[in-house]
């Protein structure tokens, strides 16, 4: 063990290292500064939830609107608009019936104006009361999304794409895909009966989908995506500076020969692994406490993911989980990708027996899979590539929703995926040391 710590800290002392983690520190701060979601209207959205807590109920939503109209510079600009209107001291309620379609004094004395309009600053003042009215409703229209209706247009756009993709996939795959989706509408079926809906998620004015402000914590342009793709550079980093750079120094041929050498060579591996996924996880954390502090994320942590309402209506996720249980999942499935895209760089150096071949094809493999992803039609149909590590990477906000790739319906999708790729690159690792026990006979 001594020796494995050791080589712990021989990667440590590298400067590179050091200075790609630096490189990386930078890049994760522009990146967080960039993103604006602690803007007023977010600030607003927390400040709501912290007084009046995550239900979000016909109730919930007569508060919040209530709240916009009463502390917000949104709200008094409609107001003041009204005024001009002769509509004086508008009223919750008056905004839930106008959005109900109900007949009011409100709705008369709108429809009133505009017809009356004659005069260009009357006109945009009347299409700027009719704007601010359509987002004023938006929580209202929120509420009821989040019934799951059994809406047959979902269910006839679903049976379209079982139909396409019944022509181009396998009957087994075909089958596996039909089942997630009844599991869905199983999940859906349970939320309801449970009330995982019903709550509150950041809902700023202008913004019709709380579902953005959670994807994007987890999209690969922001901190976490970022952390995967950073890791997986310093698992190239550290599995060049261990393992390669030995070759680099002729020790093949003198120390990895024998048996003592293949065991030095287990430890050099074990070493990579360690001090790659320590890194992650230390990264993993922090990130989680920044995004603590920039999304506000203690407020919401226990809310289930079924509070998210997307663009076309409300999400069904496959599991039954909260925000920060989808936190700790997002921690596990990074750590399995990070540690096996880190094995595989280690097996490529230890199969080649040359840092610059076992580099070349560390780096390769890696834009191959990118590519094959990104470029070749049809390969969202392939589980084995959209479960490699690079194919969770470039769908990693999306694990746990019935979008992009169609696998991720599938209960057990990234378990079953990092198991795979797991045994291949154990499988290249284990090659390489019989390589060396023939070197050495």
């Amino acid at each position: 063990m001594l020796i494995f710590w050791q080589e712990c800290k021989h990667i440590l002392r590298s400067k590179f290292f050091w200075s790609v983690i630096a490189l990386g520190i930078a890049l994760a701060i522009f990146m967080s500064w960039e993103m604006g979601f602690n803007s007023d209207e977010f600030s607003m959205c927390y400040d709501f939830t912290e007084k009046n807590g995550t239900s979000f109920t016909e109730k919930g939503a007569l508060k919040y609107v209530e709240y916009i109209l009463e502390y917000t510079e949104e709200g008094e600009t409609l107001q003041e608009n009204l005024k001009k209107i002769g509509v004086e001291g508008v009223t919750v309620q008056e905004i839930l019936s106008y959005y109900n379609g109900k007949e009011t004094e409100l709705g008369k004395k709108l429809e009133k104006f505009g017809m009356e309009a004659q005069t260009e600053e009357n006109q945009r003042l009347y299409s700027d009361v009719v704007f601010d009215m359509e987002y004023f409703t938006n929580p209202f229209q929120l509420v009821e999304e989040r019934s799951f209706p059994n809406s047959e247009d979902r269910n006839s756009q679903r049976e379209s794409l079982l139909q396409s993709l019944q022509e181009t996939l396998p009957e087994w795959k075909f089958e596996l895909l039909q089942k997630g989706y009844e599991d869905l509408d199983k999940r859906a079926a349970e939320i309801v009966k449970n009330g995982e809906n019903q709550y509150f998620l950041p809902l700023p004015l202008y913004m019709g989908a709380n579902y953005q402000w959670f994807n994007y914590q987890f999209s690969r342009q922001a901190i976490i995506g970022f952390l995967w793709a950073f890791a997986f550079v310093l698992a190239g980093v550290a599995a060049a500076r261990s393992l390669g750079g030995s070759l680099m120094g002729n020790l093949q041929g003198m120390v990895y020969t024998g048996k003592n050498g293949r065991r030095l060579v287990l430890y050099k591996l074990l070493a990579v692994l360690a001090v790659t996924g320590g890194t992650y996880l230390v990264f993993y954390l922090l990130s989680t406490l920044v995004y603590l502090f920039l999304f506000r994320l203690d407020l919401y942590w226990n809310v289930p993911l079924a509070a998210l309402t997307d663009w076309n209506g409300p999400v069904v996720p496959r599991l039954a989980i909260t925000i920060g249980g989808y936190w700790w999942f997002q921690l596990g499935v990074g750590f399995a990708t990070v540690l096996i895209m880190a094995l595989i760089f280690s097996a490529a150096m230890v199969l080649t027996k040359n840092f610059y071949a076992g580099s070349a094809i560390s780096v390769g493999v890696s834009i191959l899979l990118y590519g094959l992803i990104q470029i070749i039609p049809g390969t969202q149909n392939s589980m084995l590539l959209m479960g490699s590590p690079i194919g969770l990477f470039l769908n990693a906000g999306v694990f746990l929703q019935e979008r992009l790739c169609e696998f991720y319906i599938l209960p057990h999708f990234e378990g079953i995926s990092l198991l795979i790729w797991g045994g291949i690159a154990a499988i290249l690792a284990a090659l390489g040391f019989v390589r060396f026990r023939r070197a050495a006979l």
